[in-house]
């Protein structure tokens, strides 16, 4: 009958560093306490390979943390920036109507003298006076499809 190594559930555990939620600024705090719990341990200064993970670890942990920083303060600064925008479109094409209005103005809503400021003109341009019948007219059944094929079985 086998024996069962009381050390075998110890040999085969592996260490894990639980980092928990979605928020990034909690995982970088977790990150850091798990960092200094690291630290803590006596065996650390005497354990190279450790040494040089955990500052690995703890050098992509602050890079995020300053990056995250860095994003929080891009982001107060720009509500105002968006804020403002929304004013600032909105004086801008009052201001445009206006000048439209006095260049037609000026222009005494000639299309020449509005086309000579740079400005398009806006209007319709009066068909040419004719005897002719308009083109391009579609017949259309006054009783749509389905009546007018049921009324063609009647």
């Amino acid at each position: 009958m086998k024996t069962k190594n009381p050390n075998t559930k110890e040999a085969q555990a592996k260490g894990r560093i639980i980092i928990t939620g979605k928020v990034k600024e909690t995982r970088v705090s977790q990150a850091e306490t798990v960092i200094g719990q690291i630290k803590a341990n006596p065996a650390y200064a005497n354990t190279p390979k450790v040494q040089e993970c955990t500052s690995a670890y703890e050098a992509a942990t602050n890079a995020l943390s300053t990056n995250l920083v860095s994003i929080k303060a891009a982001r107060t600064g720009l509500v105002p920036l968006l804020a403002s925008q929304v004013t600032l479109d909105a004086d801008m094409r009052r201001t445009q109507a206006t000048l439209e209005a006095v260049i037609t103005d000026v222009g005494k809503g000639s299309a020449e003298a509005i086309q000579q400021w740079g400005l398009a003109v806006a209007g319709r341009t009066p068909t040419p006076v004719s005897n002719d019948p308009p083109g391009g007219l579609k017949l259309r059944d006054p009783l749509g499809p389905f009546l007018a094929s049921s009324a063609s079985t009647i």
